[in-house]
């Protein structure tokens, strides 16, 4: 869907619904980090913008999450499972009359076990002590503008929540995943660069109010039980978030002033294994085994 560009100052905005924040003519931390995989990627990605089912599951999760209230307003819920039993699938003329209608109200549309997957993860998430010592109090879906000061980029990020903890504003985060314990997520998170999210979000909500937040991440599973997992974010991985969001910065000023976004192999190198795979024959001699 496309949507209207529109020009925002650096500040704080609540309540902006996801549409008009899609649309201002600003980097976030999602598109920094697809440099990660190259800007040939970053590119493509930015001219060719998709929502998938993942992403419609994950703002569903979202809101069943931080704002219960708003749920059944903002989707509509499709059964694939007719009066007679059998399937509808998401084409043809009733899913076609559906979107429309739905799509004329403003209304994501999510099937009906997508819709009970999200209420589960918010039962999970509310019933959780640790987590709703945050979620009690607090602003959902806060929109945030500012320039960078070296590249003079114009950034944006939107934080899940914002809570106050002894008069110490907190940016806190929503994440679904497949596992949610310490080892798994912190790998994940690596991975998936969500350390340069946070530092990002960080340095954009003090580069707007001149006030230095704390960071937290809610973690739930996305299969039953849905255990859930509270995260504080300590100073070195947003240092190290730091470090990775400004190298991205200067490298998309970069592509931008040259006009040229390679792949991520530019040239030609030599292939290289894992460090591990070469230690495979030591590993076999210290078992007492033969390759």
């Amino acid at each position: 869907m496309q949507v209207a560009k529109r020009e925002l100052g650096p500040g704080i905005y609540k309540r902006l619904p996801y549409g008009l924040y899609e649309g201002i003519p600003a980097t976030n931390s999602s598109s920094l980090r697809e440099l990660l995989r190259s800007p040939k990627q970053y590119l493509y990605r930015k001219e060719n913008r998709k929502e998938s089912e993942a992403l419609t599951l994950g703002l569903a999760a979202h809101t069943a999450i931080l704002e219960p209230h708003r749920f059944l307003a903002e989707y509509a819920l499709w059964d694939e499972r007719s009066d007679n039993g059998n399937v509808r699938p998401r084409r043809g003329k009733d899913w076609d009359a559906f979107q429309a209608a739905q799509g004329a109200q403003g209304r994501r549309i999510v099937r009906a076990d997508e819709y009970y997957l999200a209420a589960a993860m918010r039962d999970a998430v509310r019933g959780h002590g640790p987590a709703l010592r945050y979620l009690k109090k607090g602003d959902s879906e806060i929109s945030m503008v500012w320039d960078d000061p070296e590249t003079r980029f114009r950034c944006k990020g939107r934080v899940d929540w914002i809570a106050d903890d002894n008069d110490v504003p907190v940016l806190v985060g929503v994440k679904t995943a497949r596992e949610c314990g310490p080892r798994t997520f912190a790998a994940a998170a690596y991975r998936y660069g969500y350390h340069i999210q946070w530092a990002f979000y960080h340095d954009g909500f003090a580069a707007t109010t001149s006030v230095q937040p704390r960071v937290i991440e809610i973690v739930v599973e996305k299969e039953a039980p849905h255990d859930v997992a509270v995260y504080q974010v300590p100073p070195e991985i947003i240092e190290l978030g730091r470090d990775e969001y400004r190298r991205l910065l200067l490298l998309l000023m970069e592509c931008e002033h040259t006009h040229n976004y390679p792949g991520c192999v530019p040239g030609e190198q030599i292939l290289s294994f894992p460090a591990y795979a070469y230690d495979m024959d030591n590993d076999i001699e210290s078992l007492g085994l033969e390759a």
